[in-house]
């Protein structure tokens, strides 16, 4: 009985033993990923994963949404030592790996091993990144035409809505990317959305496109505007915003035909 003990003994030690070497395993996973929690993320959007940088730009890390078919398209890219394309600087990678570092709780964490290694701040850089070339926009603000000013403001039958037009036109609160070889114009108009008498929030925003001679509403779209990044290679952009949460959230949204978020990415 007394060495049945001591086996016993041995037994609850050893799984001791594996339990903090497993706790220690998921702290080093914490520490390398710089993530206090894990992350999630999610693309629509085939040969897109959208995920953060390690402080040293040597890897990334990003969640559970994605399609098989999307993390497949990168673990063939990463075997093959393929050159992959982000939204960041430097824009360009070379992936060397893809692995499955957690596959629990809110779903699968991945992590893409890059050959770029450069100082980074120590807060997390969220990055969009693709097996094909991202192409950026920038947004200006120009003077609308009288004749232009004024189907933009017949676009939709609410007259509050029209007013949100006149007063983003008049304060300046407004951004145009025009695409003279489309004959398409997008226009993004900053609305102070309120309901039930309060203002929800500052950062919400009306999209209206113009394609050829024909102008109409595209829907809306809310969050910190970062940047217009082309991420489907239709050589039209979509908005990527930042989102109030408590911690990082962030998406990126169609703004022509219809507004709808087509990648996301948030890490509490």
């Amino acid at each position: 009985m007394r060495g049945a003990g001591k086996y016993g003994d041995r037994k609850i030690n050893n799984m001791k033993n594996l339990t903090l070497y497993s706790s220690l395993l998921l702290l080093l996973f914490c520490v390398n990923a710089g993530a206090d929690s894990l992350p999630v993320s999610d693309s629509k959007i085939p040969g897109v994963l959208f995920g953060y940088l390690s402080e040293n730009g040597g890897q990334a890390y990003f969640g559970a949404g994605h399609s098989k078919n999307y993390i497949d398209g990168f673990r063939d890219a990463c075997s093959k030592k393929k050159k992959i394309w982000a939204n960041s600087s430097p824009s360009e990678f070379a992936c060397t790996q893809l692995a499955l570092v957690r596959d629990s709780g809110d779903g699968p964490v991945y992590e893409l091993k890059l050959n770029q290694k450069d100082k980074r701040s120590s807060k997390k850089e969220t990055v969009i990144f693709s097996l094909n070339p991202l192409k950026s926009y920038s947004s200006a603000v120009r003077t609308l035409d009288s004749g232009e000013a004024e189907r933009l403001l017949s676009v939709y039958k609410s007259e509050a809505l029209n007013q949100t037009i006149k007063k983003a036109i008049d304060s300046g609160e407004y951004k145009v990317l025009d695409f003279k070889d489309k004959l398409l114009s997008i226009y993004i108009f900053k609305w102070k959305h309120v309901k039930d008498g309060e203002y929800l929030s500052n950062d919400y925003f009306l999209v209206i496109n113009r394609d050829a001679e024909r102008y109409f509403s595209a829907g809306n779209f809310h969050g910190k505007i970062l940047s217009f990044v082309d991420i489907d290679n239709d050589e039209i952009p979509e908005v990527q915003v930042s989102i109030d949460c408590d911690g990082i959230c962030e998406q990126v949204n169609s703004i022509y035909k219809n507004t709808r978020p087509l990648v996301s990415f948030s890490i509490h």
